[in-house]
């Protein structure tokens, strides 16, 4: 009886392990997603803030990836990205990125996603495209534009909400939108779910 508890204990430990490796993989599979992602960009002559897929990849990893995966994706892209591995915008690393201009949209990445993937898991309305269309949105606005609004405004010292919407967040509306009108689509004809 005791060998038979003993057995059945490792088989456990052991299934956790495999399951940590698992979860790790995935995070970095969807991280290294997002630093693709990252890297299809290009400046508006008039913003510091380039246009990127950023978003594109971290709202597929809140989609696509459990909570616990998008959170882990998110995780080593910020984490692997601030170590200086070179895959944030204009193929950059290095933790000096996160006081840049762009410091504040990067770290409203992973409570975004967080709260894509959470709400999407949990609610019925959040799977619909109506649903989907208005999470991404609230994400997108409401946590990486004003994450990244705040920063912004503190690195380049502007204090004018006016001067800030204008390079820091209305110039990149319609591409966001468009981007979040991907992701719904492609996820809505038939990407299955990791």
């Amino acid at each position: 009886m005791k060998r038979t508890l003993e057995m059945l204990v490792l088989s456990l430990e052991v299934s956790k392990q495999s399951n940590i490796k698992v979860e790790i993989f995935w995070g970095l599979v969807g991280a290294l997603l997002i630093g693709i992602c990252s890297n299809l960009k290009f400046y508006l002559p008039f913003s510091p803030v380039p246009v990127t897929f950023q978003t594109f990849g971290v709202f597929m990893t809140a989609l696509l990836f459990s909570p616990v995966r998008c959170g882990l994706a998110n995780f080593f892209y910020l984490f692997l990205g601030g170590l200086g591995l070179p895959w944030f915008a204009g193929l950059t690393g290095g933790f000096l990125t996160f006081l840049g201009p762009t410091g504040g949209y990067l770290l409203g990445f992973l409570p975004a996603a967080l709260m894509v993937s959470l709400i999407y898991y949990r609610f019925q309305w959040a799977k619909s495209f109506s649903g989907l269309v208005l999470l991404l949105t609230l994400a997108n606005f409401g946590v990486i534009h004003l994450l990244g609004l705040v920063w912004l405004g503190w690195v380049l010292k502007i204090s004018d909400l006016k001067v800030l919407l204008s390079i820091g967040s209305l110039p990149f509306i319609y591409g966001d939108l468009l981007k979040i009108f991907l992701v719904v689509s492609i996820l809505k004809f038939g990407l299955k779910k990791f």
